[in-house]
């Protein structure tokens, strides 16, 4: 590609939705993408929107609050998202569960029948943390028939410190770059 094809190139744009039960890392995530350094945060109360810049695309990311009242406000909030980042935090197994249930309704929803799917499984540091398999058969994600033609992928992170947390936004971009 010659300079002047590059200059002149036109970034895509993109809608990700970031969801997932309060407390799993979601703000804190997104802030290391955006200052490459851990910010303490408070629960988001509604919706938080960051843009990033990655390679040939700009991603509108919208950080959902994940408390049980804002739960219900997700779908119309998500409405137009071209991707799904959904976090775990690996070491509240007690809300696995809950988790689980909270993930599948949002991969239900109509609106997004192939959208590509990240779980991010934050929180590896913590001492019990599950491992990425537990997260994938705990969320019955490892069915093909349910997980149908969607990519998906999971994520390992430490999102205070950032590891993984770059090469989970890396996989959202090469997936999103394929539409």
């Amino acid at each position: 590609m010659s300079f002047l094809q590059r200059l002149f190139r036109q970034k895509k744009q993109f809608k990700i939705a970031v969801v997932g039960l309060d407390s799993a890392g979601k703000t804190t995530m997104l802030n290391f993408l955006r200052f490459e350094k851990n910010i303490e945060t408070l629960p988001t109360i509604g919706v938080n929107v960051e843009v990033l810049k990655r390679e040939n695309v700009n991603l509108s990311i919208f950080d959902l609050g994940g408390q049980m009242h804002f739960r219900s406000l997700w779908g119309t909030l998500m409405r137009g998202a071209s991707a799904i980042i959904f976090v775990v935090d690996s070491a509240d197994r007690d809300r696995i569960e809950e988790a689980k249930i909270e993930l599948w309704k949002v991969l239900l929803d109509p609106q997004y029948p192939d959208a590509p799917l990240l779980i991010v499984a934050n929180k590896q540091d913590k001492v019990g943390a599950m491992p990425v398999e537990d997260i994938v058969r705990a969320c019955n994600l490892d069915d093909p028939l349910k997980m149908g033609r969607r990519s998906w992928h999971i994520q390992p992170t430490v999102a205070t410190t950032g590891q993984g947390v770059e090469e989970a936004i890396k996989w959202i971009v090469i997936e999103l770059d394929k539409l």
